[in-house]
């Protein structure tokens, strides 16, 4: 579950290190700053379908990635 902090600003999300892909891989947080920089990217160039202004990704103004299953 995300943890919430700094009057809620701030969430830590600790992933379940027993997650993998279809090939045996991990599920990191690489993983998830691909998806987080994907969605950024397709919203700045305006060809995201699922794209809400004011949303995700416009809602985040930073994410870290300090270890590869936090985020």
């Amino acid at each position: 579950k995300p943890v919430y902090s700094q009057g809620n600003t701030v969430v830590t999300v600790n992933m379940n290190k027993g997650w993998k892909w279809s090939d045996g891989s991990p599920v990191t947080s690489a993983d998830v700053k691909f998806f987080f920089e994907l969605e950024a990217a397709g919203a700045k160039a305006g060809k995201y379908a699922p794209y809400v202004p004011g949303e995700m990704p416009d809602d985040i103004a930073s994410v870290s990635y300090p270890s590869p299953y936090q985020f």
